[in-house]
């Protein structure tokens, strides 16, 4: 039999969607390395369209396409065997960034190995895939211990803000340190023990951060600069970093997240060395880079933390290593920065009380601040040159604090510098509510401007640029818009000649799963915010769940999955479960491992899990026959999501986008068959529905939420069943009239 030929460049470049319509048909490559494979016309069409923008990129002008790809097509496959086979022809590099850690792992493992055997099979070249990351993603035992020590400290000063939350962030922070030490204990005993870390995630602050939300919840406000490891790291803390980097370093395909992504194109730097563009980059779960991209340019910075910097200094000092005459360098400089921090306190204090019901004020070049501030920074300078002098082990975490305190404060002093149109974010002091202590903060004002970094300029970063997910486009908007907000969410409105129209799409199986639906009462509860006396909506959930947990499947007992927003709920919701089922019932807690959970889950039918954090990336095929919802995800309206007014179109954009990932936990494979009960009912119904069943909608529901079911599912939802409400007392039947109004 005559060997094949290998497919070379020229014939990629003249005819890529036709090899790709070939490789995804029946018969070809892709079925001869996937068992059980069937061809899937919309996976195929997402492959050609990704394989024709890839193919169009030019370093002077990117080709760029959003393809939105529902549960059961296949996306990664999809524009995996085009990225990959581009990058091998080409000897270029590409690279995947995902939000999600599951995505992450499914690409370094199942769908990376599948792509990996179809480019072999095409191109006689097996591509590397391989995980990115910088050292920010590593930490560094030793720094995170003395973090939290430091924080200790802090708490124990008189009169200290919010010393509580310093001493459970220090807690955390010990938790944090604790998992890595165990992480590289075991990656010490050999090189097979150390891959077999880097396989599986280990080590990762981003692991701990998917393992222990919580905790991660509390950490997230810290400067992560302060526990990640550095180049003066120990050698066996670097250890990890040092295999993670040296097999991305050999890799035609890198893998890594959205944030490592957004912070190079924020410092201008280039990924670990690579100095070309990239062939092509994929975003997927693209929705979540905009929020991405505005924590990266936020930072906040307490002007009282450079006075416990100084502190710190002057406590290192007093060692008896130290000389005398450093000891009184150190001092004059101390003193002289205190001058101009106090200086600095005395304006702003003249400032909030100008301020009146404002907590933010914007700062100019020339501004008195601004002034101030770049004094501090030269002082701060001079301080750390006179510790440096000694060169004393005892000083090298304070020069880190100081070195940081001017890092950010030259940052905040660039931004103040730039002309308005320039800037991606606005430099204000802003003072804490309670006892007005000042801050210097960096609000997000043109995230877009960075993300179009991209394509914009002479160091752009990529040829080809393919925006995809399972809900880039808001639900209900017609055909000819749905990629509008998208478009102006990642800054491509004022470019649009970039955009290939002709090659991006939605896509969706024709048939994928069976799913049915039970829909909340008119008159149910609004499930509150505030779960003080329990409310009725937990009650209205938990007797939901009930129902669907009396049910049999063909398997035997139901499983059914409860998705709520915040632990409490659950915990609530399970509890009073607990009272009135004989099931099997778990709620997850702060600090539990989702994946232990699920492990839980699968090991026997009949069981109930409750969890807050599993709207999206959650993939357990075959295991969910009842998906309960306990809520409408809108986020709370404070802290970060500040915006999220539930009254405002960014919040029910968002909420719509997570609403639909939720649904979509239920449906995983093909075969999977699920009742998704929506408990509450601002959600409402099919017009006919209500009409049939002599209901009227509840004054809070609007039409476009339905559209957060999958088209192929609206017949189904067209004949929802109704989730009855509970016999209850006078006391219930009055709180639920209340919500109602």
């Amino acid at each position: 039999m005559a060997k094949v030929p290998h497919l070379d460049l020229a014939s990629w470049r003249a005819d890529a969607p036709g090899i790709i319509r070939a490789v995804f048909a029946d018969g070809g490559s892709l079925s001869q390395v996937m068992p059980g494979y069937a061809a899937q016309p919309e996976q195929s069409r997402m492959a050609q369209n990704c394989a024709a923008t890839i193919v169009a990129g030019k370093a002077e002008a990117a080709s760029i396409s959003f393809q939105q790809a529902s549960t059961g097509i296949g996306k990664g496959i999809a524009y995996g065997v085009p990225l990959a086979l581009h990058a091998v022809l080409t000897g270029g590099r590409v690279m995947v960034a995902t939000h999600t850690i599951n995505l992450q792992r499914q690409w370094t493992g199942k769908d990376g190995r599948i792509v990996a055997d179809v480019v072999d099979k095409l191109t006689g070249i097996r591509p590397i895939v391989a995980l990115r990351r910088s050292q920010r993603s590593f930490v560094s035992c030793s720094r995170t211990q003395k973090y939290a020590e430091m924080l200790r400290a802090q708490a124990s000063v008189p009169g200290v803000e919010s010393p509580g939350l310093l001493l459970m962030q220090a807690a955390a922070l010990d938790e944090l340190a604790n998992y890595v030490q165990d992480v590289m204990d075991v990656a010490a005993r050999s090189k097979a023990r150390c891959d077999e870390a880097v396989d599986d995630f280990e080590g990762l602050i981003d692991t701990f951060a998917d393992a222990y939300p919580d905790q991660w919840a509390l950490l997230a406000s810290l400067q992560t600069d302060r526990i990640c490891i550095n180049p003066q790291s120990s050698k066996s803390e670097r250890l990890l970093y040092e295999r993670y980097a040296a097999r991305s370093r050999l890799a035609n395909v890198l893998v890594t997240t959205h944030a490592a992504a957004v912070i190079d194109l924020k410092i201008g730097s280039i990924l670990d060395g690579i100095s070309a563009k990239f062939e092509g980059i994929v975003f997927d779960e693209a929705d979540r880079l905009p929020d991405v991209a505005k924590s990266i340019i936020a930072s906040t910075n307490s002007i009282g933390a450079i006075g416990s910097d100084i502190a710190a200094v002057l406590q290192a000092a007093a060692a008896d290593e130290v000389p005398l005459e450093i000891r009184k360098k150190i001092a004059e400089s101390a003193i002289d920065l205190h001058t101009k921090i106090d200086q600095l306190f005395d304006h702003l204090r003249v400032q909030d009380k100008e301020l009146k019901d404002r907590v933010q004020l914007e700062v100019q070049k020339s501004d008195p601040v601004s002034v101030i501030l770049s004094d501090v920074s030269v002082g701060l300078q001079a301080l750390s040159a006179a510790i440096s002098r000694g060169k004393f082990p005892i000083f090298h975490d304070v020069v880190e604090g100081l070195e940081q305190q001017v890092y950010h404060i030259d940052n905040f002093l660039q931004e103040v510098g730039l002309e308005k149109s320039q800037r991606y974010s606005r430099p204000v002091v802003s003072f804490s509510p309670v006892r007005s202590q000042p801050s210097i903060s960096l609000i997000p004002r043109s995230h877009k401007m960075l993300v179009s970094r991209l394509w914009t300029g002479t160091r752009s970063r990529a040829k080809s640029i393919i925006f995809t997910s399972a809900t880039l486009t808001a639900p209900g908007k017609p055909p000819e818009r749905a990629f509008d907000d998208m478009i102006e969410m990642v800054g491509l409105d004022r470019r649009r000649e970039l955009i290939r129209t002709d090659l991006s799409g939605v896509y969706a199986p024709e048939t994928f799963g069976t799913m049915t639906f039970m829909l909340a009462h008119p008159s149910a509860p609004v499930p509150e915010r505030s779960l003080e006396d329990e409310p009725p909506s937990i009650a209205y959930t938990a007797h939901a769940v009930g129902m669907a947990a009396a049910t049999r499947t063909t398997g035997g007992n139901a499983n059914v999955l409860v998705l709520v927003k915040s632990h409490e709920a659950g915990i609530k919701i399970a509890d009073k479960l607990d009272r009135v089922l004989p099931s099997e019932v778990r709620a997850r807690k702060p600090g539990e491992k989702l994946s232990d959970l699920v492990d839980w889950f699968k090991a026997e039918r009949g069981r109930i899990l409750v969890t807050a954090g599993a709207w999206e990336g959650l993939d357990i095929p075959g295991w969910i026959d009842h998906l309960v919802i306990h809520r409408l995800p809108f986020e709370p309206p404070s802290g970060r999501f500040a915006q999220y007014d539930e009254g405002t179109s960014l919040a029910v954009t968002s909420m719509m986008r997570l609403l639909r990932q939720g649904i979509g936990r239920g449906i995983r494979r093909a075969s999977d068959k699920v009742c998704v009960w929506i408990c509450d009912p601002r959600f409402g119904m099919p017009g006919d529905l209500a009409a049939e069943k002599w209901l009227a909608v509840h004054p809070k529901a609007h039409p476009s939420y339905l559209a957060c079911v999958e088209h192929r599912f609206q017949p189904a939802l067209a004949k929802a069943g109704i989730i009855p409400i509970p016999h209850s007392g006078k006391r219930e039947q009055a709180a639920k009239g209340k919500a109602l109004a």
